[in-house]
């Protein structure tokens, strides 16, 4: 399957889509992107999720090119199976995760994790990743949080682990200063009360501030008010 899933690639390549996405992909090295926009990606894919040697090309571990780690996470996404199976293609896949676009769109390609039946599964297991040593891991977490645990059910619990991240690494950071601005447009009284105390440390404080300033979600009263309560350089 992996070679008739790379000649596809090699086919479908954008050279311009490529040096493109080589801008937005820093540390990602150019011999490793081919340049296959995302919906091509998603349609090779879907087609391998219901052929069989699925299962052997997820092991596939050996000088993964971009765009066969961010095939073999949207097949993840579409196998039906078990919820607490797919969890454990999840755990086997994270090491894979080197870039901020294939931990996203490996994440939005979980849709599973928004059905109401698996989301304890889920949320049992990303728990524990917001405290993980790998910068990857923890921005996971954090996306998933803000993709499909911003309901009443586990808002406040996504609050509490946002403010727990210490991770130091640029994308952990922005992961969750984007899911709090998301939290903010969710439910702007509890965000606001986090908002007024917490642990963040001052860059995702005023990332998170500033995200939702930027909303368009967000009345002008309320960007005002924001304006005002910028952590400067606390830590």
């Amino acid at each position: 399957m992996r070679e008739s899933i790379k000649n596809e690639l090699f086919r479908l390549k954008d050279e311009k889509y490529k040096v493109f996405s080589l801008k937005l992909l820093p540390g990602v090295p150019q011999e490793t992107l081919i340049g296959v926009r995302i919906p091509l990606l998603r349609k090779i894919a879907g087609k391998a999720a219901v052929t069989p040697g699925w299962e052997e090309f997820l092991k596939e571990n050996d000088n993964l090119l971009f765009e066969e780690k961010m095939i073999q996470g949207m097949i993840i996404g579409k196998i039906k199976t078990d919820p607490l199976k797919k969890i454990k293609m999840i755990e086997e896949f994270l090491p894979k995760i080197d870039n901020w676009s294939l931990c996203d769109s490996f994440c939005t390609s979980l849709k599973f994790a928004g059905e109401e039946r698996n989301q304890k599964h889920v949320w049992n297991f990303i728990e524990n990743l917001f405290s993980h040593k790998e910068e990857y891991y923890v921005r996971f977490a954090a996306v998933m949080a803000l993709t499909y645990f911003l309901n009443k059910g586990y808002l406040e619990n996504v609050l509490i682990k946002y403010n727990l991240v210490n991770h130091q690494g640029y994308y952990a950071k922005m992961a969750v200063a984007w899911g709090i601005s998301m939290a903010y447009v969710k439910n702007p009284e509890k965000t606001r009360e986090f908002l007024l105390q917490n642990n963040l440390d001052s860059f995702t404080y005023n990332k998170s501030v500033q995200k939702i300033r930027e909303s368009f979600q967000i009345s002008e009263e309320e960007k005002e008010f924001l304006k005002g309560i910028n952590k400067g350089t606390r830590n």
